[in-house]
């Protein structure tokens, strides 16, 4: 394991709703948003916590508000179709764009997917069956995750794609007692392989 815990970087964009949302992984990339981004809440998930955040191209401008900040953003591993993931592909030049001169720190890829199997309230495009949402399930679809956004951001901005600058925040575990998986076993299992994991991140 070559990363080390993630202790200091807490950064004012942190603290705003919007990058909040979207560690929340209920957020998704809409082309065809006019707005920044659009919340649809469902009383049966939760009262206070959007279960659907549209995200818009008007988005993206947000990045510029803050000024000598960097950012860690968060993109959705929760909502894994087919279309979900075309659409977080098709997100990366936007993203990449925003984060530039400067900006960037981490990516992250999925905020507490060991929580996937405790919540059946989830979609069922969210929720991973407990028999096979293993650790090294959860690794093998997280690798298969970052590589796809790696080769589109080589594309779009290849200095963000360079061994050095491509990094994550990782596993993201809220861990026990809710979490179903070990934030250990995973980096057995091979997460950090590809030597993506810059900071490891939990929140228990």
């Amino acid at each position: 394991m070559s990363a080390e815990p993630l202790s200091t970087i807490y950064t004012p964009a942190m603290r705003t709703p919007t990058l909040m949302c979207l560690r929340r992984d209920h957020a998704l990339y809409d082309p065809t948003l006019q707005a920044a981004y659009n919340a649809t809440f469902v009383s049966s998930y939760s009262a206070d916590q959007p279960l659907y955040f549209g995200i818009g191209n008007k988005f993206y401008e947000s990045f510029q508000t803050f000024p000598d900040t960097q950012y860690i953003y968060g993109f959705n591993f929760a909502y894994n179709t087919t279309t979900n993931r075309e659409l977080l592909l098709e997100s990366v030049p936007l993203v990449c764009n925003a984060l530039r001169g400067g900006k960037f720190a981490y990516y992250e890829l999925g905020n507490e997917p060991d929580l996937y199997t405790a919540f059946p309230s989830y979609p069922t495009y969210v929720h991973r069956p407990i028999a096979t949402w293993t650790e090294q399930e959860f690794v093998i679809e997280w690798l298969n995750g970052t590589r796809a956004i790696r080769e589109a951001l080589a594309k779009a901005c290849p200095e963000q794609a360079t061994d050095a600058a491509y990094k994550y925040i990782a596993p993201s575990f809220a861990e026990k007692p809710s979490g179903t998986l070990d934030p250990v076993q995973v980096f057995y299992d091979g997460l950090d392989s590809d030597h993506t994991v810059g900071q490891i991140s939990t929140h228990g």
